[in-house]
């Protein structure tokens, strides 16, 4: 279901020309990935996938996870380089 003020701009929308609907068109796309995306990614459950899935990566004997040069775990301090 639409929201009211969603379908103003939708009523707007359909007064442009079509070249100028298809542009706002893939902008609207984009800005719903976007969202889905973000809250896909707010989603405890899905985080502790990827979390999961990352250690069994970053453990793995074969194919280590690269790291990036300086990069820290979340939960370490960072080591003094004195």
């Amino acid at each position: 279901m639409l929201t009211e003020h969603m379908k103003a701009v939708i009523s707007s929308i359909e007064q442009l020309p079509s070249n100028a609907q298809d542009e706002i068109a893939v902008q609207i796309a984009a800005a719903i990935d976007n969202a889905i995306w973000d809250m896909q990614m707010h989603d405890p459950e899905r985080l502790n996938v990827l979390r999961a899935m990352a250690d069994e990566a970053m453990s793995d004997p074969v194919l280590p996870f690269p790291r990036p040069e300086g990069a820290v775990d979340a939960e370490r301090e960072p080591e003094d380089s004195q």
